[in-house]
């Protein structure tokens, strides 16, 4: 049995741009065995992602993530 994960990804854009954008990202399939599974963590998606104006891309909020994965490590 694997967990169910998400991420969120915000695809609004200003309005002046009219690009089409590229984001990868690479995904792992954990084991609900695996002792850190908390299943409190799998209400929260994993990953937040949305437009950056300062990058004038898309980018990852590396401070969620950050906070996420803390969480499971402890």
């Amino acid at each position: 049995m694997f967990l169910i994960d998400s991420i969120s990804l915000n695809t609004k854009v200003p309005s002046e741009i009219e690009d089409y954008f590229y984001f990868g990202f690479d995904i792992n399939i954990d084991s609900k065995t695996d002792n850190n599974f908390d299943p409190h963590l799998v209400d929260y998606p994993s990953a937040l992602i949305s437009y950056n104006e300062i990058e004038r891309d898309f980018a990852y909020d590396l401070y969620y993530t950050k906070s996420y994965i803390d969480e499971i490590e402890q």
